[in-house]
């Protein structure tokens, strides 16, 4: 596969070359989440509310997941850049063998402890019984689901998003027509929700080491078990930050689950949907961070600052000119997005409001999550951090406690997106700043 030089091509069309094949990708990675509520949804919301639960926990999973995966990112984008190929695909090797680390512990975990999980987080009733039985089965994917979210990443960080974008339409493909012979024809509940997930994400792990351990791509590694421990410690030095800001994420994620199972199983099941399809929000959003992170360090990595820069505000403004028609369809057709997945009046009501209140916000965040990418693609990971500390555990959580007491369970969404409003004005201060064009890395 031929090598590019992105950083002597236009900006816009340098973004969209690895943005949109990106997004199209990511758009059939939600669809695992998108597929599996929508068969779900027609078992109950109490199955609705299990894999809800289970969610949290996944979310830990993915902290750590960020912790390695941003500090490869920045690694393989700066040395790319600077035209140093060897030392991309021994970044990307040890990726690998962190993953595949981290992914034992929580399949462990999660195979072992998932009951006592789901009931700390909330679960009552049925709604514990099928959360077992869904997050035991997921549990085990995460040996898979980790390992290939190295082998996607990797690929466009040397500016490749075509080749992981067709390996998830496969494997999304296949979760398609999984899902409903797993779970009615088979009669297997959420189980096999579940089991249908695990098995495609096998499927696109296995083609993914298969083009890189064959020599078909920009990216290629060996089988020899060869551990770099310096690079395993600059990439968790990078991700660390990263992953606590994740981790903040989810305590806030964790709270808001929490006060809103407080209103009864259905509301939580509406909001549940809503932040389902909210995912579809983030997709090209990510899209325009993961082009942006990757020019940013290619740029960088030739020395150019200047270039890095403009590429950070270009991919701000197309995300904010993409969530104004997003914000415009939710508010139109919440209710109807809703009734998609369950027809229950009391779960319809809570996801419409959800939608209602959430969607004006929507601009705020698609200006400041593709301009955070330059933070990522720099290695500087630190600031983001911060502003997530100051968003989430500073403002969000005590607003989602406050509100709630005052407006129900709406409360918790006025807070969810007024929070989208502060940290954009922070990330944009922080960013004019311009501190993340100096960071150097090994």
């Amino acid at each position: 596969m031929e090598r590019t030089d992105f950083t002597e091509m236009d900006i816009s069309q340098a973004l969209r070359h690895i943005a949109l094949p990106s997004i199209l990708g990511m758009f059939f990675g939600t669809l695992y989440n998108i597929v599996d509520i929508f068969w779900v949804g027609k078992l109950g919301y109490e199955q609705i509310a299990a894999v809800a639960l289970f969610g949290i926990f996944f979310e830990f999973v993915i902290v750590f997941n960020e912790v390695v995966g941003v500090g490869s990112v920045a690694l393989i984008a700066r040395h790319y850049g600077a035209r140093n190929f060897q030392r991309v695909n021994e970044v990307v090797k040890q990726t690998l063998f962190l993953k595949l680390m981290i992914a034992g512990i929580f399949c462990i975990t999660g195979v072992i402890l998932v009951q006592p999980i789901i009931v700390a987080l909330g679960g009552s009733g049925d709604v514990i019984e099928y959360g077992v039985a869904y997050g035991r089965v997921m549990s085990v994917g995460f040996l898979f689901m980790l390992s290939g979210y190295t082998l996607f990443t990797a690929m466009r960080g040397v500016g490749d998003a075509r080749t992981p974008m067709k390996i998830m339409i496969v494997s999304n493909l296949m979760n398609l027509v999984l899902d409903p012979i797993f779970i009615f024809v088979l009669d297997l509940g959420v189980t096999g929700a579940a089991a249908a997930s695990v098995v495609s994400q096998l499927v696109s792990f296995a083609i993914g080491l298969s083009i890189v351990t064959a020599g078909k791509h920009i990216v290629t590694i060996d089988t020899k078990m060869e551990f770099d421990l310096k690079i395993m410690k600059t990439i968790l030095t990078i991700g660390i930050p990263s992953g606590a800001e994740a981790f903040m994420r989810n305590i806030s994620s964790m709270v808001a689950i929490r006060i809103v199972s407080a209103f009864g199983m259905a509301v939580l099941a509406g909001m549940e949907i809503m932040l389902r399809l909210m995912g579809l929000v983030w997709m090209p959003l990510m899209g325009l961070n993961l082009a942006c992170g990757t020019l940013v360090g290619h740029n960088l990595g030739a020395k150019k600052p200047g270039q890095a820069e403009k590429t950070a505000l270009k991919a701000g403004y197309m995300g904010a000119a993409i969530m104004v028609g997003i914000a415009v369809l939710f508010l139109v057709s919440g209710s109807q997005l809703v009734i998609l997945f369950n027809r229950t009046e009391s779960v319809v009501q809570a996801g419409t409001s959800a939608f209602r209140i959430v969607s004006p916000f929507l601009i705020f965040l698609g200006f400041s999550m593709p301009l955070s990418g330059a933070f990522y693609g720099s290695g500087d990971t630190k600031p983001p951090m911060i502003i997530t500390f100051m968003g989430f555990l500073l403002f969000q959580i005590p607003m989602m406690v406050l509100m709630s007491r005052m407006l129900g369970f709406a409360g918790v969404f006025w807070a969810y997106g007024l929070s989208m409003l502060v940290m954009c004005a922070l990330m944009v201060t922080w960013f004019l700043k311009g501190r993340w064009k100096e960071r150097t890395l090994e």
